[in-house]
């Protein structure tokens, strides 16, 4: 997923634009959670939704968009510095 982040986002980044990454961090995310519960098969999916509330999930998928978010723009500064 971080690769498809920096695919949408990299120049972006490079420029310290936080707005476009976190779009770009969201639609990773949304990406992410069709992947995991739609496009596979259900004996392969996480089964989170078993034990964690509607809620929880959708928090766990926006700490996904945001640290890959922050994560691009921080990693960019420490390569450039």
């Amino acid at each position: 997923m971080p690769v498809i982040h920096e695919l949408l986002v990299g120049d972006e980044a490079d420029r310290g634009n936080i707005i476009p990454c976190l779009i770009g961090g969201l639609a990773v995310s949304a990406l992410a959670y069709v992947t995991d519960y739609y496009i596979v098969p259900k004996r392969l999916s996480p089964g989170f939704e078993e034990r964690l509330s509607g809620g929880s999930l959708c928090l766990i998928y926006n700490a996904l968009a945001l640290s890959l978010a922050l994560g691009s723009l921080a990693g960019r500064r420490l390569w450039k510095s």
